[in-house]
């Protein structure tokens, strides 16, 4: 019984969750430029990055741009997601 446990043990894997580069955005009209600068970034190095951004950040953005954003950067290869609670949007890699 315990050889079993022992064999059964050594095959489980550990694995470390990346932690992303956390980058603040700025929320005037260099917006823009800086996640596309970010965007960039993540298609390059294949490393996830999570961009905050202030409190007074225009929420009409994400209901309206976000979207057309997220179409063209995914056939760049690139996930945008918008997190209200952090006020972040994380920018991940598509194998």
């Amino acid at each position: 019984m315990i050889n079993i446990l022992l064999v059964y043990n050594r095959k489980l894997k550990l694995t470390k969750k990346i932690k992303p580069q956390i980058v603040d955005l700025p929320s005037d009209y260099n917006f823009g430029v800086e996640l596309v600068k970010q965007l960039e970034l993540v298609k390059k190095t294949k490393k996830p990055i999570k961009c905050k951004v202030e409190s007074d950040f225009d929420r009409e953005w994400v209901e309206l741009c976000m979207p057309e954003w997220q179409t063209i950067w995914t056939e760049k290869k690139v996930r945008i997601k918008w997190h209200g609670g952090h006020r972040a949007f994380f920018l991940t890699y598509i194998k």
